[in-house]
């Protein structure tokens, strides 16, 4: 039932937004649209799962929401090359996903091993498959990871609190 109203939502959402674009009140190209449609859906479907432990449900959900971001971001922002990330993105998407499974159910040590198998190579497919050496993808990483430091902190911060949370709960049921 849950799962139903979800998707309920989601296609509001969607007819919302193509009748705002076909109005003329947004500007919105195909792949945005896309990405908000997998957002949303993915987000939701993450949320429930998480709150449930259903660990199939936890990455088909992180992993729709970040293919969402991916079209999202391809339709905002004009790429050289889309090709060149494609890979590489599949990947970290699916490190990603393995991680959320890993951060809902901290005994799942295979999500971890897998997150960074994944994590190591979608990091050494897009060193390798840069266009600008490998010399200037390790230059640029650190310049980012300079700036975004403090909100990878929060982010870790935030998951470890709400598993924590989740987790007291869960004892409380039982």
């Amino acid at each position: 039932m849950r799962n139903n109203l979800i998707i309920v939502y989601l296609v509001v959402f969607i007819s919302v937004l193509i009748l705002l674009r076909f109005i003329g009140v947004i500007s919105i190209n195909n792949d945005e649209l896309i990405g908000y449609g997998l957002i949303t859906y993915g987000l939701s479907l993450f949320y429930s799962a998480y709150i449930e432990s259903r660990k199939p449900f936890v990455f088909i959900g992180s992993t729709v929401f970040l293919i969402g971001v991916f079209f999202f971001i391809t339709g905002n922002f004009e790429f050289e090359n889309t090709d060149k990330i494609f890979v590489p993105a599949a990947i970290f998407i699916l490190s990603i996903g393995s991680l959320m499974v890993f951060l809902s159910d901290t005994s799942f040590k295979l999500g971890l091993y897998a997150a960074i198998i994944l994590f190591t190579a979608g990091i050494a497919t897009l060193a390798i498959m840069s266009i600008h050496g490998i010399k200037y993808f390790i230059n640029y990483t650190v310049n980012i990871f300079k700036i975004y430091w403090p909100v990878l902190i929060i982010l870790l911060a935030i998951i470890a609190l709400v598993n924590k949370d989740i987790k007291e709960k869960k004892k409380d049921s039982v």
